[in-house]
């Protein structure tokens, strides 16, 4: 099967058993000669000279459910998370120990790699409706791909000026940083609507002079 990439009926050749690419709005098509690749006429099906009617497009992947999806991050997601940033990133000077500066600015440098190379985006919403974790899940990191995903819901409602998920963009900005430098973690204890973990450096991401999160 063939799937139509533009209006001008070019085709890309689908291997057996695969699909269009996800949210290319892709039609199928087959390989005869115009647009679509389909006869010109339906009461002509062995016309050679092709044309014809693509059949419907496939729906756009939705972000919101589809866990293969990822789109790019928006404006108004790109401005959030660098708010998000300026707000709750402590400066060095407000450290005790210089040691767990140098970590958190670690991970703030690892993020802004993966941000950087567009590595970051919208999409994945990899926890079930109806699970409880639905309403904490705010993003992940995806080892095979080196790419992270905020959770669509979570960027909604920074972008709308939510301070809590605000600042809930920043911890996980530095927490999935943890994890693309291979730092692993134990379950989470969850204490007063925060996750608490006693591995470094998740740990840095706990209220505290030496957390690397600020105005909580």
């Amino acid at each position: 099967m063939d799937w139509c990439a533009s209006d001008d009926g070019s085709c890309l050749t689908a291997q057996p058993g695969t699909s269009s690419p996800a949210g290319a709005g892709l039609a199928t098509c087959s390989t005869g000669g115009g647009p679509g690749g389909a006869p010109d006429s339906p009461d002509d099906p062995d016309d050679p000279s092709g044309g014809g009617y693509p059949t419907p497009e496939e729906p756009a992947c939705n972000v919101q459910f589809d866990p293969e999806c990822n789109q790019p991050l928006t404006a108004a997601d790109s401005a959030t998370i660098r708010t998000a940033i300026e707000r709750h990133k402590r400066p060095a000077s407000e450290f005790t120990n210089q040691a767990k500066a140098e970590q958190c600015e670690q991970l703030m440098a690892k993020f802004d790699e993966l941000l950087a190379s567009g590595n970051v985006f919208r999409g994945e919403f990899d926890t079930p409706t109806g699970d409880p974790l639905t309403a904490t899940h705010v993003g992940a990191y995806a080892p095979p791909s080196q790419t992270m995903h905020f959770e669509p819901s979570a960027l909604d409602a920074a972008n709308r000026g939510d301070a809590a998920a605000i600042r809930n963009i920043f911890n996980t900005a530095l927490h999935e940083a943890a994890h693309a430098l291979k730092f692993e973690h134990s379950a989470a204890i969850w204490v007063d609507g925060h996750d608490l973990y006693a591995e470094t450096p998740f740990n840095l991401l706990s209220l505290g002079i030496n957390s690397c999160i600020t105005n909580w």
